[in-house]
């Protein structure tokens, strides 16, 4: 086998060091986007006889918990279980702080 010369070798490890990450730059999405599709079903309005409660009763970590157990099929539902696995940790975190605080959504 032919080893490149050193000069070459170094050049591809300095632009593998210097190459951002996949993904980087791209704008996260709002909290706002991220939990529309939430609100769709559990309305701040939502009627409190509904199987669908409304979230802002249950805390930002209450939201949390929630959507890491219909992640990982610890809780059972009818839809939760295939829509909390399209989020990542950091998207569930920003999702339930921004339902949590209806009153002081800004983003």
């Amino acid at each position: 086998m032919v080893r490149p010369p050193p000069i070459i070798r170094v050049t591809l490890l300095l632009s593998l060091l210097a190459a951002p990450p996949a993904g980087a730059g791209e704008p996260l999405p709002s909290a706002a986007t991220l939990a529309g599709n939430c609100i769709v079903c559990h309305s701040p309005a939502a009627d409190r006889q509904s199987k669908v409660p409304p979230l802002s009763d249950l805390g930002a970590d209450g939201i949390a918990a929630a959507m890491q157990a219909f992640k990982s099929d610890r809780r059972r539902g009818s839809i939760m279980n295939r829509i909390a696995k399209g989020y990542g940790d950091e998207e569930i975190a920003r999702i339930a702080a921004y339902l949590a605080h209806p009153g002081e959504r800004r983003k």
